[in-house]
């Protein structure tokens, strides 16, 4: 008996060194897909994390696991089950990464696993889901029938499903007023749509103005340059878009033909002519409840004399990001404009009593369905089984600036829109898909060569080219007054912030946009998991058990304590991050908390300032300019680099003083 335990304790202290050690771990699981089928001949890769952190890549997993054998990592294929194992396997932090087989055309690489590193000790079983994707015959379906099976979704709520509407009413695929802590789109719109009178009201813009008014027919506008003169024919207001928030603004949209006058359908009119819709040249501003010029629009009005401009409508230049899912020519020039049908949409006034979902649905996302629904579990996009890189494009795919490489004529192409094809060969043109990588993306040879967008060099290959960060007007251009990158000053920018950051690239977890933001709900502000104004947003992550041993006073707080935010709970939170204001900004700071009324500790406060916006910034009383946007670098921005931007520039050039930085969250007094 004593030599068995001699033995026993012997064979455990043999593997508790082993272990200690670096080498002779085991590491074995399966690799399904998301219909839980096995995936043969897949390639796993543990790729060292170390190298991710380091490497200047969109998709550093990835990049690396491509070359596996140049950089000697770990790698072993799955069997006809799906079955993987890895022996001795050395004591270091690692991403595991599957690659399909060649042959494998019906998954893409990475993995649910491929975003958070690990260390293997002892022996570990780690079952791997990749996804699968629809093939290029797959077509859409429409958001009814994913929601018809997948009803406990609330995306109806969500700001994708709300953005374009019909005054005053809303579609199948819409509800509003879920919660009461986020706004509620039926206040907005009702008091931006309080703006057309009967009779019309003059609203005086800049240099021209606009009537607005509503009849038996709806809502319109005419536009004139000045109240006295001569008013153009009467627009309709077919939708509108935006406003469902407690800043920002929101746009109306009317129909236009190739003249730029008023067409009573969308698409083809029994004149001959072929209609667009188009943004109206004024924005209705939330915060001011206020028409304002819109200048995104103006110059397109302007441009033939208060007529809209079909190369600048919302159908060539922004719907590729709001619904639509294409561009073709038909045979007498026309530029169509392909939106997925969808029995509880809405009527495009195309003639038909055809519908639409016209707004970002759920094959946005997730891909054409039609296999999905055959199939079911295969033949569509988990994004959560997407790698990092994937993942964020996913997202990134429009919120981003840039020029597309969708090509209409030999002079104009579909703006910001990620695009490909060309028109004038009589080709199509198609809008960047889901899932896609960043080298696909960028039409490079990988993720690298990209960050920190400061001159992509233009390929003819990819779906998109973004602005540079150092030159570009819609960045503030202040790395060279000493700040870590170049942060964003234009709205839909938030990729470009977020791909640069340290979130984006490091060592333990790959964050993606779904790990802040929830698609399928709209609970909190922004649609947000948490609520980040008392911090559980943030600490959901920053703590002791997801991101463990970071040497920071987060350490010592819970996942359970987070999740519970008791009072007792709160009042520790409030300890670890008073220690941390103490230790990065001041001691004053450290006394201080308040991260709902005052703004003091909270996280988004330091790391998240409004740098960029969406309707207007707003001049602070100490001279500092506020957008609406929030930066999404996560970087603190620093006092002294500000204040070289306000030394240089003054109240003329890039900017008036500067614009807020960290210290100018809470020290301020706006005006």
């Amino acid at each position: 008996m004593r030599n068995k335990v001699l033995l026993f304790v012997g064979a455990v202290l043999f593997l508790f060194l082993m272990s200690r050690s670096g080498f002779a771990a085991i590491l074995f699981g399966k690799i399904t897909d998301q219909s839980s089928h096995p995936v043969a001949n897949a390639k796993v890769v543990l790729v060292n994390a170390a190298d991710a952190g380091n490497i200047n890549s969109l998709s550093p997993v990835e990049d690396l696991a491509n070359e596996a054998a140049v950089k000697g990592y770990l790698w072993t294929l799955s069997n006809a089950e799906g079955n993987y194992k890895f022996e001795n396997v050395p004591a270091v932090r690692v991403f595991p990464f599957v690659i399909p087989a060649k042959n494998d055309t019906i998954h893409l690489p990475g993995g649910n696993k491929s975003r958070v590193s690990i260390v293997i000790k002892g022996s570990k079983r780690l079952n791997i889901e990749i996804t699968t994707f629809p093939s290029s015959k797959a077509h859409y379906v429409g958001s009814s029938k994913c929601l018809s099976c997948h009803r406990r979704v609330s995306a109806k709520y969500t700001l994708l499903f709300l953005g374009l509407r019909k005054p005053g009413q809303l579609s199948g695929l819409q509800k509003t007023g879920l919660s009461g802590s986020y706004h509620d789109a039926e206040i907005t719109n009702r008091k931006m749509l309080n703006k057309f009178k009967n009779p019309a009201e003059w609203i005086k813009l800049s240099g021209y103005g606009a009537w607005l008014g509503h009849d038996k027919s709806g809502y319109y506008f005419q536009l004139a340059e000045s109240k006295t003169a001569v008013r153009t024919e009467k627009y309709k207001i077919d939708f509108t878009y935006g406003g469902d928030t407690k800043n920002w603004k929101a746009v109306f949209i009317t129909t236009t033909g190739k003249n730029g006058r008023p067409e009573p359908l969308h698409g083809k009119n029994s004149d001959g002519s072929y209609a667009y819709l188009q943004i109206a040249p004024f924005a209705y501003f939330v915060a001011k409840d206020k028409i304002v010029p819109y200048s995104e629009s103006v110059k397109n009005w302007f441009y033939g004399g208060f007529k809209g401009n079909r190369y600048e409508s919302f159908d060539l230049k922004c719907a590729g990001c709001h619904g639509a899912t294409g561009i073709e020519k038909d045979n007498e020039g026309n530029l169509v404009v392909k939106f997925v049908p969808d029995q509880s949409g809405y009527t495009l006034d195309d003639g038909t009593t055809n519908r639409y979902d016209i707004n970002v649905g759920c094959e946005k996302c997730h891909g054409p369905g039609s296999e999905h629904l055959k199939h079911h579990a295969r033949g569509i996009i988990k994004p959560s089984d997407l790698p990092a890189g994937r993942f964020r494009l996913v997202c990134g795919r429009c919120h981003q600036r840039g020029i597309g490489k969708g090509i209409i004529d030999g002079t104009h192409t579909t703006g910001s829109i990620a695009s490909s094809g060309n028109l004038l060969n009589g080709g199509s043109i198609k809008f960047a898909p889901s899932g896609i990588s960043p080298a696909e993306f960028y039409g490079t040879k990988n993720g690298t060569g990209i960050l920190p967008f400061e001159g992509v060099a233009k390929t003819g290959h990819g779906y998109f080219t973004p602005i540079n960060m150092n030159s570009d007007p819609h960045s503030w251009q202040d790395r060279k007054f000493g700040t870590k990158f170049n942060h964003s000053k234009g709205n839909y920018q938030q990729y470009l912030d977020f791909a640069r950051s340290g979130m984006a690239k490091n060592d333990r977890m790959l964050v993606v946009c779904a790990d802040c933001h929830n698609d399928h709900k709209a609970t909190n502000d922004h649609q947000l998991r948490f609520n980040e104004k008392n911090n559980r947003l943030c600490l959901t992550c920053h703590n002791g058990d997801i991101l463990p041993n970071t040497k920071t006073v987060f350490d010592s707080l819970t996942l359970n304590e987070i999740k519970r935010f008791s009072k007792s709970d709160i009042k520790k939170i409030a300890i670890a991050v008073k220690k941390h204001m103490a230790k990065r900004a001041s001691p004053v700071m450290g006394m201080m908390y308040d991260p709902l009324i005052t703004k003091m500790g909270r996280c988004t406060s330091c790391h998240m300032p409004k740098t960029a916006k969406s309707a207007e910034f707003k001049i602070q009383k100490n001279g500092f300019i506020v957008g609406d946007i929030h930066s999404h670098t996560f970087d603190v921005m620093g006092f002294m680099p500000i204040m070289k931007m306000k030394a240089k520039y003054g109240k003329i050039g890039v900017t008036p003083n500067g614009y807020t930085n960290s210290c100018g969250v809470c020290h301020h007094g706006t005006k």
